[in-house]
């Protein structure tokens, strides 16, 4: 079946226009959506490892507030050590830490761990 081209009228120039701006309308709707989506998955990883960050530090000071307690009572690394059932280097370690900055908060002594 053979095809004619015929001039294009007022009416087919408005069709144009239409399905133009809605073409650019889907464009911008999925960009959108893969831009929302790549934000979530973003914000749920930034969030999970900051609970596991939050949740690591925490179990630090926890382990310095009970070896500083322990200090105050004069006991020995070693013996902290076993009393807490955590290894001797570790708890040296955190010793000598807490020792050389005693100006420093428990947090800015735990980060230097």
């Amino acid at each position: 079946m053979p095809y004619t081209i015929r001039e294009a009228n007022a009416k087919d120039a408005d069709r144009i226009n239409e399905l133009f701006i809605q073409m650019l309308q889907t464009i911008y709707e999925r960009e959108e959506m893969i831009r929302e989506r790549g934000f979530d998955e973003g914000f749920s990883k930034g969030q999970a490892q900051g609970q596991a960050q939050g949740q690591t530090l925490g179990e630090t000071l926890c382990l310095f507030r009970q070896i500083t307690k322990k200090l105050a009572k004069g006991k020995a690394p070693e013996i902290i050590a076993e009393e807490l059932e955590e290894k001797e280097e570790l708890v040296v370690k955190i010793c000598r830490l807490i020792r050389e900055n005693p100006d420093k908060s428990l947090e800015e002594t735990a980060h230097m761990l």
